[in-house]
C-alpha cells in the first residue's frame, strides 16, 4: 500500500496509523504549474480540476474504504489572510460532495507560522512543521483523510498523522493531487 520511501518517512513508532497514499500525479511537468497557480496566483478555478483528478483515482482504487471525515491541512491564520483561501480546503470541498464525506475544518489549526516548505531540505522540513498543529479538541472519528495539495517529504502530513493518533484515531489516509 505505502511505497518504501514513504513507510521510510513516515515511520515514527510502533503503530502508524497511515493506511494509504492516493495521489493521481507525480509532482512535475504540468502538474507543478497548475498546483503553483493555484496556491500563489489565486487561479481558484484550478482547485476542482485537481479534485475531480483526485476523485477519478479515488474511485479507481482497489478496496477503498471511505473516511468519517476530510481533514483539510490548515495554513496557519496570517497565511490564510495573505493568500485569501486554503488551497487543501479548495480542493477537498468537491471531494467532500461527490462522496458525501463531511469537512472537519475546525478540528486542528497550525498553531505557528512555519516557513514555507518549498525551499527547504528534508531535515529542514520535518523540523520546520514539528509541534506545528493543534486539535482544538479530540476527534470522535476511528478513520480520517488528510487532504493536501502535494506531498513531497510527508513532513506536514506526517506532523498530522501523530497529532490525530496521540488522539484516538485509528487510520488515517492521505488524499493529494501530487507527490514527490
Amino acid at each position: 500500500m505505502i511505497c518504501e520511501s514513504c513507510e521510510k518517512n513516515f515511520a515514527r513508532a510502533k503503530h502508524n496509523p497511515l493506511q494509504r497514499i492516493i495521489s493521481p500525479f507525480n509532482y512535475e511537468g504540468k502538474i507543478t504549474e497548475l498546483i503553483t497557480q493555484l496556491k500563489f496566483h489565486q487561479k481558484l478555478i484550478v482547485a476542482p480540476v485537481l479534485a475531480n483528478y483526485l476523485i477519478h483515482q479515488i474511485e479507481n482504487t482497489e478496496n477503498i474504504t471511505l473516511p468519517e471525515a476530510i481533514i483539510p491541512v490548515p495554513l496557519h491564520h496570517q497565511r490564510l489572510k495573505e493568500r485569501g483561501f486554503n488551497q487543501s480546503l479548495e480542493i477537498a470541498k468537491p471531494i467532500s460532495r461527490h462522496f458525501q464525506i463531511p469537512i472537519d475544518n475546525h478540528l486542528c489549526y497550525r498553531s505557528r507560522l512555519t516557513l514555507p516548505q518549498t525551499k527547504l531540505t528534508a531535515y529542514q522540513r520535518k523540523e520546520n512543521v514539528k509541534k506545528a498543529f493543534v486539535l482544538k479538541h479530540s476527534p470522535n472519528y476511528q478513520h480520517v483523510v488528510i487532504i493536501d495539495d502535494v506531498v513531497t517529504t510527508g513532513a506536514t502530513v506526517n506532523q498530522m498523522i501523530y497529532l490525530l493518533e496521540k488522539h484516538g484515531v485509528k487510520r488515517v489516509d492521505v488524499w493529494c493531487c501530487a507527490r514527490a
